[in-house]
Formats: structure tokens, sequence, C-alpha cells
């Protein structure tokens, strides 16, 4: 699977989660936005198995019609 999450292989990530991820499983998410050494936002998202695929069909969509893995930033 490092080669899929590695690769942005979207489709490929997705058929693995929701074959081995538990329905009841959790996550818990941080980001932080940096300019510079200034850190200027930070959040904390918890999302559930559900959430992580509805968020994962979304990305997929912009792969393909974007041609390819996500760019950063996006």
């Amino acid at each position: 699977m490092t080669e899929a999450v590695r690769g942005g292989q979207s489709k490929r990530l997705m058929e693995w989660a929701r074959k081995h991820v538990a329905d009841e499983a959790t996550f818990m998410i941080s980001a932080e936005v940096y300019a510079g050494e200034q850190r200027k936002s930070f959040s904390v998202s918890t999302l559930d198995k559900k959430d992580v695929m509805r968020l994962g069909t979304r990305h997929h969509r912009r792969d393909v019609r974007h041609g390819g893995p996500p760019r950063p930033g996006l």
C-alpha cells in the first residue's frame, strides 16, 4: 500500500480501505498551516469510516478530472 499512497492511487486506496478498515473505525487528523516559520492555523478533525470513504470518493473524482494524483496545496 505504500506505493499506492506515494503514487496517489486513490482508487486502489479506496478499495483497500473498504475491505480492511473496520466500519466502526475513527480517525483523528490534525493539520497546521505555516507562513515561513510562523504558524497561522491549526485544526483537528475526527472522522469515521463513512466520512473518510466519502472524502476519498471526491478525491478520486478530482484525480480523474485532472488526469493524475492531486497536486500539493489542493
